[in-house]
């Protein structure tokens, strides 16, 4: 499982290259914050193998502008 910070939300990026916007297509169970993933760990993973089902969009079609490439864990919980 790959995240990915599209348009400050949170997304799976699938094995094909589709990502997957994790807060919609969960109806809201989980954050859009990437942040917030990291507290609920176990259960995203869990979630994760069935979004990775859906075809999601191409990451070739995003644009690359919304994009953020960050460290996938913030600097505070480093220091917690």
């Amino acid at each position: 499982m790959r995240l990915a910070n599209i348009s400050g939300r949170l997304h799976f990026v699938t094995p094909d290259d589709h990502v997957i916007d994790v807060a919609m297509e969960t109806g809201g169970h989980f954050s859009p914050r990437i942040q917030d993933c990291y507290e609920r760990w176990p259960e995203l993973r869990s979630v994760a193998y069935t979004l990775e089902q859906w075809r999601g969009t191409p990451l070739a079609d995003v644009p690359p502008a919304s994009i953020a490439i960050l460290k996938p864990v913030p600097l505070v919980m480093w220091l917690a």
